[in-house]
């Protein structure tokens, strides 16, 4: 009789460990996303369409984060795109010509709502290491007020699609 007991005990602790592992693993826990949630504006997968409209998903990830990371440190988005008097406009042409050019296959809105459901909700690691602004430096120049800040991370290098991310330097104590 005991004998059994023990057996399933060891069943039922096994049998909880390899649930806490799976779920561990289907949404990683990290000392950087642990805390309150962050709200963020219904719109916000129109900035990220606007800010860049080739749909991937690994940009709009970072460019999510860097949204994240600005609104818990100054409470704003920091996305110019989203004042755009045209954004409805510009989204919808955008989002055709992502269908047209992929032949039907490219979907932005589910691409950008993705990576905003992974950062906002599911609270997946900061890929940016703590980034609060970007720049396309493929396509622009460094940005004067860059020149203030570290470079958090740079994604796709030396490319045309080159973006650098920044964040403030930190203060000595």
């Amino acid at each position: 009789m005991r004998r059994r007991d023990a057996k399933n005990r060891l069943r039922v602790v096994c049998l909880l460990f390899s649930f806490v592992i799976t779920a561990l693993g289907a949404n990683p826990v990290s000392a950087q996303t642990l805390g309150a949630p962050v709200a963020y504006p219904a719109n916000l997968w129109k900035g990220l369409i606007a800010e860049d409209s080739g749909g991937d998903h690994k940009t709009y990830l970072h460019i999510a984060w860097c949204v994240r990371n600005k609104l818990k440190k100054e409470g704003r988005t920091g996305l110019v795109a989203l004042k755009r008097k045209n954004l409805n406009a510009f989204v919808k042409r955008e989002i055709s010509w992502a269908k047209k050019m992929s032949g039907g296959q490219k979907d932005l809105k589910a691409k950008a709502n993705k990576a905003i459901h992974d950062v906002f909700v599911r609270n997946l690691k900061d890929v940016t290491n703590g980034a609060t602004h970007y720049e396309h430096t493929g396509m622009y120049k460094t940005p004067w007020w860059a020149k203030k800040m570290v470079v958090a991370k740079v994604l796709y290098p030396g490319t045309k699609k080159e973006i650098t991310f920044y964040r403030p330097k930190r203060r000595a104590i």
